[in-house]
């Protein structure tokens, strides 16, 4: 290797330094570079070895917490070629994309945008096979990720930095979206399977199911201009030429799951995905699910298909005010909280604080529904308990993201005085939620203890704690 040194040129404002450095090494930064409170130095140019005299530019960057580099360090969003909707990446990745967006927005951040550029890039890459298979199913994802897409959509800084091809494709990603989650729950439909005529599914199941599925509906309405538009979609939803579309766009996990073969039972033909989701009426499970007692050609569920236009509990997409209320007082319906539930046969509690305190908003009303409910309704003596901060994790992940992303977009803000019932409600039952995760909480759920769960950067629930206690810290 050459000893040659070679000069590098470091400068920012009225300071500059040359700096000697030998061919092949990375530069080292200055020592009496200026600072500036809350900011650093990003040297432009300074991660690439030296090969010949140069300059490195210095930007100010705002100094970023852990939480943020966590989003910025996380991989890049993709799927294996038959990974599951919610694998373990996944969820933090899109959680990831949407809160460097919302950080950005704020504190505009080369970096930042860069990395979600970088996502948005790989999601529609066909090389990577890294676009949804547009299941429909509890998928926690398609919430944040629905959320980054139409942000980024609004975002010039961002969209501005793809080309008309990928625009092109995650145009259709959004119709997608539409599609998958108006068979799930529009009112006339009652379906528990879909494409690929597998999934678990029950749009009047638990919170997490309802937050899974229906925000996606209203970030593709904002993504559209509204629900006339996505009613326009619907109504005109054509399966074939949407198959052919994932060939066209290399989406082979969707292809694949929305082609797969009818399946025979007992003899018998079932419906295929194509009839059901153009035409409605009856579909049947292409799966087997022994918790929910599910074999191959049992029923999955009746209505209108996909081409119907879309209302949620008697509301449209421009209603989603409406909506979202429905979703809170729905997800907040503990009742009052308190800081054990369930108990043993010897009187002591199942499900406790950890450290054996009490929850700050005790007593008040808007404890999460996941904290005080129970698994299938199974167990009469109580062994089925659902009180799980696992759960709500998930709830308290999907809330932020809807509510953060709508009140970034000018759509919706619960802390408007209009809303100040259910903005009452939410703080309380997450303030008792976060003080559970922050002390610890014996959880138990599907009759079993899920042991004590504390704070963790989970799925990026440090990303969401920040920003929603930075939002919506304060009781109004």
């Amino acid at each position: 290797m050459s000893c040659e040194k070679k000069k590098v040129k470091f400068f920012i404002d009225d300071f500059s330094e040359v700096v000697e450095v030998t061919e092949g090494e990375l530069p080292t930064p200055p020592e009496k570079a200026p600072m500036k409170d809350g900011f650093r130095i990003m040297w432009l140019g300074s991660d690439k070895p030296v090969e010949a005299d140069t300059e490195c530019e210095g930007i100010w960057v705002k100094e970023v917490p852990e939480h943020l580099l966590w989003a910025l360090r996380h991989p890049l969003l993709g799927y294996s070629t038959d990974s599951k909707e919610n694998r373990s990446d996944i969820i933090p990745a899109s959680n990831s994309i949407l809160y460097m967006l919302l950080e950005l927005r704020h504190n505009y951040n080369v970096i930042f945008r860069d990395r979600v550029v970088a996502h948005l890039k790989n999601m529609v890459s066909p090389e990577n096979n890294a676009a949804p298979a547009f299941d429909l199913s509890c998928n926690w994802p398609y919430c944040p990720l629905t959320a980054a897409i139409a942000l980024a959509h609004e975002t010039p800084a961002v969209w501005d930095e793809l080309d008309a091809l990928e625009k092109e494709k995650f145009d259709f990603i959004m119709e997608c979206f539409a599609y998958v989650q108006a068979l799930g729950t529009n009112d006339p439909n009652t379906y528990r399977t879909g494409p690929g005529l597998c999934g678990n599914f029950g749009k009047n199941w638990n919170p997490n199911y309802r937050l899974a599925n229906i925000p996606p509906m209203i970030f593709v309405a904002r993504y559209f201009g509204g629900a006339e538009k996505v009613d326009e979609l619907l109504l005109s939803f054509d399966y074939d030429k949407t198959v052919e579309r994932f060939l066209k766009y290399g989406f082979m996990r969707a292809h694949k799951r929305w082609t797969t073969p009818v399946a025979v039972v007992d003899g018998v033909p079932t419906r295929n995905q194509k009839d059901f989701m153009e035409n409605g009426g009856e579909a049947f499970i292409n799966t087997t699910d022994e918790r929910l007692h599910y074999t191959p050609g049992c029923t999955g569920g009746t209505g209108v298909g996909v081409r119907h236009k879309y209302t949620y509990m008697g509301c449209t997409l421009d209603e989603y005010d409406k909506i979202i209320e429905k979703l809170l007082v729905h997800n907040f319906s503990g009742g009052e909280v308190v800081s054990t539930y369930g108990t043993y046969p010897d009187g002591r509690p199942k499900a406790y604080i950890a450290d054996h305190t009490k929850s700050p908003v005790e007593g008040r009303v808007g404890m999460m529904k996941e904290l005080a409910s129970g698994d299938g309704g199974n167990g009469k003596d109580g062994s089925d308990i659902r009180s799980c901060t696992g759960y709500c994790t998930h709830d308290f992940l999907l809330i932020a993201a809807m509510l953060l992303s709508l009140k970034e977009l000018g759509a919706y803000n619960i802390d408007a005085p209009e809303n100040e019932d259910i903005y009452k409600l939410a703080w309380v039952g997450i303030t008792d939620y976060l003080y559970k995760r922050e002390h610890g909480y014996m959880s138990y759920a599907l009759g079993h203890e899920k042991g004590v769960k504390y704070e963790s950067e989970n799925e990026g629930y440090f990303l969401m704690k920040s920003w929603w206690l930075d939002n919506y810290g304060a009781e109004k």
